[in-house]
């Protein structure tokens, strides 16, 4: 997955960011695993793991943030196909 994501809570305004995730189905409409990197605008690195949602050729996931130590969610394009 490759899209936009957002850091928030833990009392720091919200940080947006270009991230990139590994999802563990490439199915839509399925409930996924997720690992990814982010590179955040404020010149601020961050790695994350959590679940996420495909949809056709996209997907959202909420995550955590063990670099910056709070949750992300995120929504981008996926790779995603059916299978007939």
């Amino acid at each position: 997955m490759l899209g936009i994501s957002m850091n928030f809570g833990g009392g720091d305004a919200p940080v947006l960011g270009l991230t990139g995730k590994v999802l563990s189905s490439n199915r839509p409409d399925e409930l996924v695993g997720a690992v990814g990197a982010t590179y955040f605008f404020d010149n601020n690195w961050g790695l994350d793991a959590g679940i996420g949602y495909t949809f056709d050729h996209s997907a959202v996931t909420l995550t955590y943030d063990f670099m910056n130590k709070r949750p992300q969610l995120s929504a981008g394009w996926a790779h995603t196909k059916r299978v007939c």
